[in-house]
């Protein structure tokens, strides 16, 4: 719980100030982790959507180590966020939960599953990784499991062909 980067930083903050707000007033409060949240309507700028972008121009997609992340489709995301809100309406005192699909995925499945979507091979070339980036992230559900009943229930490779048809265009 000493995040070293100031995004990890930020995001303690923020539950922090919670939940001193939750004490303060009585209120109810959930702070979710949500851990590589994908899917349809991603933003550009988002590995996923970046990686699929160049794959499907025919670009260079340079890979900076092959580190490893908790990838959690969105739809996973909104049930845990609409559970999160009904505890809030029950119950006072603020809680933290982590959203993730609980699955380390390395960089190199991760471009290996969108070229299955997309049908079509990336250029891949290596390159160191950058010294902030950190090597794994991997949610420890068991709270959210314990406190909300949720779980992540939709799997990588169905997450990615979902996502990939959106980037096709066959989806809204």
């Amino acid at each position: 719980c000493a995040p070293l980067s100031p995004y990890g930083k930020s995001k303690q903050a923020a539950e922090l100030l919670c939940t001193a707000y939750a004490h303060a007033w009585g209120a109810g409060m959930v702070c979710a982790r949500m851990f590589s949240v994908y899917g349809p309507r991603q933003r550009p700028d988002l590995a996923m959507r970046r990686f699929a972008s160049r794959i499907m121009r025919g670009e260079r997609l340079e890979l900076y180590g092959d580190c490893k992340r908790d990838y959690t489709e969105v739809s996973d995301i909104a049930r845990g966020l609409l559970l999160a809100l009904d505890w809030t309406l029950e119950n006072q005192g603020c809680e933290v939960v982590n959203l993730g699909a609980g699955r380390a995925v390395s960089t190199l499945e991760l471009v290996r599953s969108l070229e299955r979507a997309l049908g079509r091979k990336a250029r891949t070339v290596p390159k160191p990784p950058h010294p902030l980036d950190l090597p794994e992230t991997l949610a420890d559900t068991k709270k959210a499991q314990a406190l909300l009943g949720w779980r992540a229930e939709i799997p990588l490779e169905r997450g990615v062909e979902r996502f990939c048809a959106w980037m096709n265009g066959e989806e809204d």
